[in-house]
């Protein structure tokens, strides 16, 4: 029996104009009614996922999101904190003088599980800010902050910042990362524009291994539903891995199960009626 699905937002709930459709509300409602826990599983903090959890009818008492790719594990009733797992400050360190050399390229954004740190505004911030709704605070070095990261974000400048842009650049730029990244660090794809940092430890998958620890529910009773790099941890975590039809072949490759409708479609009511409601 299914007890728990995890579901990422961009690609996955979210249509492409960041709005969540009718089945998928809809779906959400009947497993929760059903018993099963939903928890949306994201790189983003409690502050820009709280629109998504009101929308969704998730801000109740036990129930729980996981946050910044498993970097948090969080109650949606209040954003209360149940477990953290943050980056060494010294390889944050260098994540940031990474940052700076690629300039040009990229805008760092740094993340502490209470907000978002940039050290300029540009256009990025400015999709950052409409897409989320929260607007990051620039600071004027981010490595003083090096001791709170959670994870830090590359923000590609001349990538096409949509949900739906090619992964060419952030394809390229992970490769790059790779091999100039600290020891410890892991670097993952979250959108077309976004490579992101954390700890070589932290990822939706462990974030979801611990939740299912706090609540008493083993993975294989669990879904995990997502459509790029940052979703293959807890694809794999899952008992159930499943990736978007609009998902990469790379993603599509290791899940059990891929979607015959897109994220534009209902993918995740279409999950949700097949292996949890029937």
């Amino acid at each position: 029996m299914i007890r728990l699905v995890a579901i990422d937002l961009d690609g996955t709930l979210f249509k492409d104009d960041k709005t969540i459709c009718k089945e998928n509300i809809e779906a959400i409602q009947r497993a929760l009614e059903k018993g099963c826990k939903i928890v949306l599983a994201s790189g983003r903090s409690f502050e820009s996922m709280v629109n998504v959890i009101d929308t969704v009818g998730l801000r109740n008492e036990g129930q729980y999101a996981i946050g910044l790719n498993g970097g948090v594990l969080f109650q949606t009733m209040d954003g209360k904190l149940l477990a953290r797992n943050g980056m060494k400050p010294e390889e944050a360190v260098q994540v940031i003088e990474l940052s700076r050399k690629w300039t040009d390229e990229v805008n760092a954004q740094l993340y502490d599980g209470e907000g978002v740190f940039v050290e300029r505004w540009d256009t990025t911030t400015d999709f950052y800010e409409k897409v989320t709704g929260v607007a990051p605070k620039v600071v004027s070095d981010l490595k003083a902050l090096a001791e709170r990261a959670i994870k830090i974000g590359f923000f590609l400048r001349k990538s096409d910042p949509s949900p739906t842009g090619p992964l060419d650049l952030a394809k390229e730029t992970k490769a790059r990362a790779e091999a100039a990244k600290p020891n410890h660090s892991a670097c993952l794809i979250s959108a077309p524009y976004l490579v992101e940092f954390c700890d070589v430890d932290n990822n939706k998958g462990t974030g979801l291994q611990r939740l299912g620890e706090i609540l008493g529910i083993d993975v294989a009773e669990m879904i995990a539903i997502g459509d790029l790099d940052n979703d293959l941890p807890m694809i794999r975590t899952a008992g159930l891995g499943v990736a978007m039809k609009n998902a990469p072949a790379e993603v599509k490759a290791e899940a059990d199960y891929v979607t015959e409708r897109t994220n534009n479609e209902g993918g995740v009511a279409e999950v949700i009626e097949k292996f949890v409601l029937q």
